[in-house]
């Protein structure tokens, strides 16, 4: 936790470092799973397979990254309402917008079900992201939370 008498200007660099760190751990996460992403998509469509998962995972994480760094932007009371809204905005509609997308104009993606591979990187991601997120929020928060009686 921040003190309370510490400003805006001194938590900068600190939340910087830890946005670094948990920036680094998403990446961690998404490209640990890749190889198995990319053996169930070669085991089930082949080479088209292997693309869409390489792909998914490609799309995913920019999506994660981008809801990482509104969350480490989000500042004020209302912080962790307009991390969680920005963050689903990019979470969730690039991936979607994607997937849709690329199952309708691209014969390679489409052929290894990108969409279907987009939605299960997906379920690694959503979860992920959301965990950081709320580790940040938590950290940058100046006033400890109240109990409820």
């Amino acid at each position: 936790m921040v003190p309370a008498n510490e400003t805006s200007e001194q938590m900068g660099p600190a939340r910087l470092h830890l946005a670094v760190r948990l920036a680094a751990v998403l990446t961690a996460v998404m490209v640990g799973a890749l190889p198995i992403y990319v053996a169930v998509g070669y085991g089930l469509l082949g080479m088209a397979g292997i693309w869409s998962a390489i792909t998914a995972c490609v799309v995913c994480w920019v999506g994660t990254l981008v809801a990482l760094v509104v969350a480490a932007a989000a500042r004020g009371p209302n912080a962790a309402i307009l991390s969680l809204v920005g963050g689903m905005f990019f979470r969730m509609g690039l991936p979607l917008v994607f997937g849709l997308v690329a199952e309708e104009r691209s014969g390679a993606l489409a052929e290894g079900r990108i969409l279907a591979m987009v939605l299960a990187y997906y379920l690694l991601a959503l979860p992920t992201e959301t965990y950081l997120s709320l580790k940040l929020v938590s950290r940058k928060s100046p006033q400890p939370a109240t109990k409820a009686v």
